[in-house]
């Protein structure tokens, strides 16, 4: 469910810290590079452990990158609150820092389902009046993003990133739809900030941002896009018909009767949930998040 973070820790660093050094100095098992300004002052040590970056301040560490691929090797399976939670324990253990205690500068949440990813994406139009751009690889379209100054959301193919960026086939398609919160103070309205890690990490503060999540897709204006398969023949004419402002004014001039006729069946299908591919979308995505935060298996 989490994925890119960015935590930081005030703390009192090692003494070897404050020496200036021109080699890598190595600290539990990792090894940090000094960095210095362009008059030669050291400004901090840079580290790295698997995918995250580390950055030693001489009074606080930041801990950037996405958590979710550190603990599973990936960023595409589910992610449970059991195995967050073991992910930062094990992160203090080999840093040194204990990042429960640490603070919560950026957050990315969201989930993935099994689903058409294509439909579900470009079903994607705007929120609160802001279109959804595409997101594009290789000149492919395999999502929407909608920014803001300190906050974005996105709804893409993770199937298809994960095979662009890692070469790396899964066999399912995955809708990943997903909140990133760049700035915390945007979210004061939902969270009490400031949010420490562990605060974070609990079933209640995760189920806040699920709800905002899912709160943000409900209230996204979407092209309506139906599972076609579940339609009958004629049904699909009554829709292409009613759809197409042209035809539907002509159908409705010519064929008066037949008009009566379409326009009951055509709303027979609109507040048909189980034939919007959106609908069912919203249903599955709630679903998943209960599961990544209550369900201790990650089967």
């Amino acid at each position: 469910m989490i994925d890119n973070v960015t935590f930081v820790k005030e703390l009192k660093i090692p003494t070897q810290f404050h020496q200036k050094k021109v080699q890598p100095l190595q600290y539990k098992d990792i090894f940090y590079i000094p960095d210095y300004n362009k008059d030669g002052q050291l400004i901090r040590y840079k580290g790295r452990l698997k995918n995250l970056l580390l950055y030693i301040y001489p009074d606080k560490a930041y801990l950037i990158n996405s958590l979710h691929k550190y603990w599973l090797g990936n960023n595409f399976g589910d992610f449970h609150l059991h195995e967050m939670k073991a992910a930062i324990e094990c992160l203090s253990d080999a840093t040194g820092v204990s990042w429960n205690r640490a603070t919560t500068k950026k957050v990315e949440y969201g989930c993935s389902i099994e689903t058409n990813a294509e439909m579900a994406i470009n079903s994607l139009s705007s929120y609160k009046g802001k279109d959804f751009q595409p997101m594009t690889k290789s000149g492919k379209k395999y999502g929407a993003r909608c920014d803001y100054i300190e906050h974005y959301l996105k709804g893409y193919n993770k199937s298809f990133e994960v095979k662009h960026n890692d070469k790396i086939n899964i066999k399912k398609t995955l809708f990943r739809w997903e909140i990133c919160i760049e700035n915390m103070r945007c979210s004061g309205n939902i969270l009490n900030l400031p949010l420490s890690v562990i605060q974070l990490f609990t079933p209640e503060t995760l189920d806040i941002l699920a709800q905002d999540a899912l709160t943000k897709f409900h209230t996204t204006i979407k092209k309506q896009t139906f599972q076609l398969h579940k339609l009958s023949a004629h049904e699909k004419c009554v829709l292409a018909v009613m759809r197409d402002e042209d035809i539907r004014e002509d159908f409705k001039k010519h064929h008066k009767d037949a008009f009566k006729n379409y326009k009951r069946i055509y709303k027979k299908i609109m507040i048909n949930q189980e034939l919007s591919i959106t609908d069912n979308i919203e249903v599955e995505l709630a679903k998943k998040f209960e599961k990544l935060i209550y369900s201790t298996s990650t089967l």
